[in-house]
């Protein structure tokens, strides 16, 4: 299976050396906006249209800003190049969905990097949940504490309208696993704030959250935890007990090795776009509640 990367940045980096690690996967071609190449070993491509031209790529790592996702998501599809996509699939609810209709109609294989969900811990916890090993979930509390340098905030990073906000760029994959445990969301309200930088986007979020099972849940995550990070974790109350777990878990490998598995086998990867939409239409209403101090039901 041949691989073309899209984006060469934080991301995309990470993405070329776990393929390196996976059998039966060749980064063939990659591509970013910067002139790079020979910096990276595959072929650099200078034109994104050579990306879609070219006859010998199976499948793309999208890495590039958000803002920018959704046009390259529909060409690559229109293409039949299977996709897999750093989070979120898109900054509008309305052209992620249109890029999953796209998908399908041309059978296309898309999937959405949530690498949480591969956190063993976590796959523990909603596995015990599910099962009813644990008991009914009556109280969550994500907690995520890390630190940005205001140097970190460049480009994108700091404008909200282009994917920056703590809620888009960072929390949204807190959300993915409080909605993935706890199941669907009935209802947020939220304070979305810019307390620890100055800068164009929101640096710190807290919400609550009501689930249509009546349990109930609260995200606090910011980016202010001076000088370093605090780390990140969840805690559960349940029934039957309670349960606090670390949700730390930077690794892309396992991501990637389930969606080349996914392309190979033809079956659907652990996050698929349809899943990767209900966290991103949490966080857009958390946005919203934030903005007009009402609950938002969703």
């Amino acid at each position: 299976m041949k691989v073309a990367i899209i984006g060469l940045g934080h991301a995309g980096k990470k993405h070329l050396e776990a393929y390196r690690e996976i059998e039966n996967a060749q980064v063939a071609l990659v591509h970013d906006s910067r002139n790079l190449k020979g910096v990276y070993g595959p072929e650099f491509m200078y034109y994104f249209k050579d990306i879609l031209l070219s006859n010998e790529i199976d499948a793309v790592s999208l890495c590039t800003p958000s803002i920018v996702r959704s046009n390259y998501c529909i060409d690559l599809a229109k293409r039949n190049r299977h996709i897999l996509v750093e989070k979120p699939l898109s900054l509008a609810v309305d052209d992620a969905q249109t890029i999953i209709d796209i998908c399908h109609e041309n059978s296309v294989i898309l999937a959405v990097v949530m690498q949480k969900r591969f956190n063993p811990d976590i796959q523990k916890l909603c596995g015990e949940v599910r099962a009813q090993t644990f008991g009914k979930p009556l109280i969550a509390s994500m907690q995520v504490r890390w630190y940005r340098p205001t140097s970190y905030y460049q480009g994108w990073k700091q404008e909200t309208d282009q994917g920056g906000s703590i809620l888009i760029n960072q929390a949204i994959h807190h959300i993915d696993i409080l909605q993935w445990i706890m199941g669907p969301v009935r209802s947020v309200y939220g304070h979305v704030k810019t307390l620890g930088h100055k800068i164009n986007t929101s640096d710190s979020v807290v919400a609550t959250f009501e689930f249509e099972n009546e349990a109930i849940a609260t995200l606090e995550a910011s980016t202010i935890a001076y000088p370093q990070n605090a780390g990140e974790s969840l805690t559960i109350l349940s029934e039957w007990g309670h349960r606090t777990i670390d949700t730390a878990w930077p690794h892309h490998e396992p991501v990637i090795r389930n969606f080349v598995e996914c392309v190979r086998e033809r079956k659907q990867p652990m996050v698929t776009g349809e899943e990767s939409l209900k966290s991103l239409k949490i966080a857009l209403a958390i946005q919203e509640s934030s903005d007009t101090g009402k609950e938002i039901f969703l």
